[in-house]
Protein backbone atom coordinates (compact mmCIF):
# COMPACT_ATOMS: atom_id res chain seq x y z
CA UNK A 1 0.00 0.00 0.00
CA UNK A 2 2.38 2.49 0.48
CA UNK A 3 5.92 1.65 0.92
CA UNK A 4 9.56 3.58 0.39
CA UNK A 5 10.60 5.15 -1.34
CA UNK A 6 7.70 7.68 -2.08
CA UNK A 7 7.09 8.68 -5.32
CA UNK A 8 7.12 13.07 -5.97
CA UNK A 9 5.38 14.12 -8.73
CA UNK A 10 6.74 17.79 -9.42
CA UNK A 11 4.76 19.99 -11.78
CA UNK A 12 5.79 23.29 -13.02
CA UNK A 13 5.98 25.22 -15.78
CA UNK A 14 9.18 26.95 -15.50
CA UNK A 15 12.29 24.25 -16.09
CA UNK A 16 14.25 25.95 -13.46
CA UNK A 17 11.92 25.44 -10.49
CA UNK A 18 11.89 21.89 -11.32
CA UNK A 19 15.43 21.14 -11.54
CA UNK A 20 16.00 23.72 -8.39
CA UNK A 21 13.35 21.63 -6.27
CA UNK A 22 14.42 18.25 -7.61
CA UNK A 23 18.33 18.89 -6.58
CA UNK A 24 16.83 20.21 -2.95
CA UNK A 25 14.70 17.28 -2.25
CA UNK A 26 17.48 15.17 -3.51
CA UNK A 27 20.14 16.91 -1.46
CA UNK A 28 18.11 16.79 1.57
CA UNK A 29 16.66 13.17 1.32
CA UNK A 30 19.10 11.47 -0.68
CA UNK A 31 16.96 8.18 -1.81
CA UNK A 32 14.17 8.21 0.09
CA UNK A 33 11.96 9.54 -2.05
CA UNK A 34 11.39 9.01 -6.18
CA UNK A 35 10.78 12.11 -8.43
CA UNK A 36 9.31 12.10 -11.47
CA UNK A 37 9.40 15.88 -12.78
CA UNK A 38 7.93 18.00 -15.64
CA UNK A 39 7.03 21.38 -17.18
CA UNK A 40 3.71 19.79 -18.88
CA UNK A 41 0.62 20.18 -17.20
CA UNK A 42 -0.85 17.57 -19.76
CA UNK A 43 2.13 14.93 -19.49
CA UNK A 44 1.63 15.35 -15.21
CA UNK A 45 -2.28 14.45 -15.68
CA UNK A 46 -1.20 11.38 -18.20
CA UNK A 47 1.07 10.24 -15.70
CA UNK A 48 -2.20 10.59 -12.69
CA UNK A 49 -3.80 8.30 -15.07
CA UNK A 50 -1.48 5.28 -14.53
CA UNK A 51 0.00 5.91 -11.33
CA UNK A 52 -0.68 8.71 -8.79
CA UNK A 53 2.14 9.63 -7.10
CA UNK A 54 2.24 9.80 -3.08
CA UNK A 55 3.20 13.37 -2.85
CA UNK A 56 1.56 15.82 -5.70
CA UNK A 57 3.91 19.23 -5.98
CA UNK A 58 2.36 21.33 -8.49
CA UNK A 59 2.36 24.77 -9.12
CA UNK A 60 -0.87 26.90 -9.01
CA UNK A 61 -0.68 28.78 -11.80
CA UNK A 62 0.54 27.67 -15.56
CA UNK A 63 -0.11 28.57 -18.78
CA UNK A 64 -2.41 25.78 -19.78
CA UNK A 65 -3.65 24.26 -16.53
CA UNK A 66 -3.62 25.32 -12.86
CA UNK A 67 -2.85 23.20 -10.41
CA UNK A 68 -5.88 23.06 -8.40
CA UNK A 69 -7.04 21.29 -11.51
CA UNK A 70 -4.08 18.87 -11.52
CA UNK A 71 -5.28 17.89 -7.90
CA UNK A 72 -8.41 17.59 -8.18
CA UNK A 73 -7.60 14.78 -10.60
CA UNK A 74 -5.53 12.88 -8.02
CA UNK A 75 -7.91 12.96 -5.12
CA UNK A 76 -10.23 11.86 -7.33
CA UNK A 77 -8.31 8.29 -7.28
CA UNK A 78 -6.19 8.66 -4.59
CA UNK A 79 -7.07 10.08 -1.50
CA UNK A 80 -3.68 9.21 0.28
CA UNK A 81 -1.47 11.68 -1.98
CA UNK A 82 -0.13 14.67 -0.33
CA UNK A 83 -0.49 17.73 -2.07
CA UNK A 84 1.81 20.69 -2.10
CA UNK A 85 1.19 23.66 -4.09
CA UNK A 86 3.84 25.72 -5.25
CA UNK A 87 3.30 29.53 -5.56
CA UNK A 88 5.16 32.93 -5.90
CA UNK A 89 1.71 34.84 -4.77
CA UNK A 90 2.08 34.49 -0.46
CA UNK A 91 -1.01 36.59 -0.32
CA UNK A 92 -3.51 35.25 2.75
CA UNK A 93 -6.21 34.71 0.34
CA UNK A 94 -3.84 32.31 -1.97
CA UNK A 95 -2.87 30.72 1.50
CA UNK A 96 -6.32 30.09 2.44
CA UNK A 97 -7.67 28.38 -0.59
CA UNK A 98 -4.38 26.24 -0.91
CA UNK A 99 -6.00 25.23 3.02
CA UNK A 100 -9.52 24.62 1.66
CA UNK A 101 -8.59 22.86 -0.98
CA UNK A 102 -6.89 20.47 1.54
CA UNK A 103 -3.32 21.01 0.59
CA UNK A 104 -0.39 19.13 2.74
CA UNK A 105 1.86 22.47 2.53
CA UNK A 106 2.65 25.51 0.21
CA UNK A 107 5.68 26.34 -0.89
CA UNK A 108 6.41 30.49 -1.70
CA UNK A 109 8.83 31.44 -3.96
CA UNK A 110 11.65 32.32 -4.42
CA UNK A 111 12.33 28.28 -3.19
CA UNK A 112 14.17 28.14 0.22
CA UNK A 113 15.63 24.86 1.17
CA UNK A 114 14.42 25.11 4.83
CA UNK A 115 10.74 25.85 3.76
CA UNK A 116 10.82 22.42 1.00
CA UNK A 117 12.33 20.06 3.74
CA UNK A 118 9.29 21.38 6.03
CA UNK A 119 6.77 20.77 3.92
CA UNK A 120 8.25 17.39 3.02
CA UNK A 121 8.85 16.33 6.62
CA UNK A 122 4.90 16.92 7.19
CA UNK A 123 4.22 14.69 3.97
CA UNK A 124 6.67 11.99 4.87
CA UNK A 125 5.56 11.95 8.72
CA UNK A 126 2.16 12.01 7.45
CA UNK A 127 2.28 8.73 5.02
CA UNK A 128 4.57 6.97 7.68
CA UNK A 129 1.85 7.16 10.00
CA UNK A 130 -0.54 5.47 7.66
CA UNK A 131 2.03 3.10 6.59
CA UNK A 132 2.66 1.48 10.26
CA UNK A 133 -1.63 1.50 10.63
CA UNK A 134 -1.94 -0.54 8.00
CA UNK A 135 0.60 -2.50 9.01
CA UNK A 136 -1.04 -3.35 12.18
CA UNK A 137 -4.87 -3.97 10.52
CA UNK A 138 -5.78 -7.13 9.45
CA UNK A 139 -7.59 -8.31 6.60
Amino acid sequence: MLSRPYSILLVDDEEDICDLLSEMIYLHYKDEFKIISTTSPEKAASIIQNDVPHIFITDLNMPKSSGYDLAGKIRKKKLSSQVVYITGYNKLPVALTCFEEGATGIIFKPLIAENVSGVLDICKMRLDYWAMVFSKCGE
